[in-house]
């Protein structure tokens, strides 16, 4: 299921939710809101870079952990953090309690396109919270699709990607739809 409506749900592996607040298709593609839930001990992404996009977090509930350049803050509820594009993060929530954040990006690029591939391969099993070939093939074929929003910022992982990426290709994999474009 793709939405591209406020309020709309999504869902990755480890069970982080995205809720719509505003879509970049709502205001010409300015920035994408979303309001993100993570578990307790919910690991986050890898370390990643956005090399066009300023991104923002404002925590509404619980406590965040972020990684920024090689510095690791903690986020409480109220805080705020702005990082310039370009910046290596990465975010994560090390609590024994949910964490609920704005994320903002600016300007929207594909980023919720991004979140609703991650989405559309949770909901139909082709990615889980157990790691599997299948699964680190279909995540680097999305992770390589929306290069170059998003870049992983560890050189050997953007290399395995790349090459796990291709080997889906060469299997007859579907590649994440890019079907949204602001």
């Amino acid at each position: 299921m793709t939405t591209r409506e406020q309020g709309g749900l999504l869902t990755t592996p480890d069970g982080t939710t995205f809720t719509v607040v505003e879509s970049g298709a709502d205001n010409g593609g300015e920035r994408i809101t979303f309001e993100i839930t993570m578990a307790a001990r919910s690991p986050g992404p890898p370390r990643h870079v956005h090399p066009e996009q300023v991104e923002s977090w404002e925590v509404l509930d619980g406590e965040l952990s972020l990684l920024v350049a090689d510095e690791w803050r903690t986020l409480a509820a109220g805080e705020t953090l702005t990082i310039p594009p370009g910046t290596v993060h990465t975010l994560r929530n090390r609590s024994e309690a949910p964490v609920r954040l704005l994320d903002i990006h600016e300007p929207a690029l594909d980023f919720q396109d991004y979140i609703e591939d991650l989405d559309r391969l949770t909901r139909t099993g082709k990615l889980r919270a157990k790691r599997s070939l299948g699964g680190a093939i279909h995540g680097a074929m999305v992770l390589v699709a929306h290069r170059p929003m998003q870049i992983t910022a560890d050189r050997k992982m953007r290399i395995a990607e790349t090459v796990l990426a291709r080997t889906g290709r060469l299997l007859g994999r579907r590649q994440a739809r890019r079907l949204h474009r602001i």
